[in-house]
């Protein structure tokens, strides 16, 4: 699966070119960032991308040298899970 990006997002999509799976994180100030939202279409359910999502955001966070915190239920629980604190 291909995975893109944008300033505040990183997604997959269909071949037709629409986003089915992405997350949105935005700059809160003083170089933190906060996962906004988390969506993966059912077509995707069981592999994985919603987690493979959220760690492509935690290292594009993370190359800016920014801070990360969450407000999306799943990427909160992602980053409780590896032991990221925001």
């Amino acid at each position: 699966m291909e995975y893109k990006s944008s300033y505040n997002e990183i997604y997959t999509e269909d071949f037709a070119g629409n986003h089915i799976g992405y997350v949105t994180f935005e700059n809160i100030g003083s170089n933190t960032y906060c996962i906004t939202k988390t969506h993966v279409d059912f077509s995707l359910a069981g592999q994985n991308v919603d987690s493979k999502l959220v760690e492509l955001a935690v290292k594009e966070i993370r190359d800016r040298g920014g801070k990360i915190k969450a407000t999306d239920p799943f990427a909160k629980a992602w980053l409780f899970q590896k032991g990221i604190s925001e």
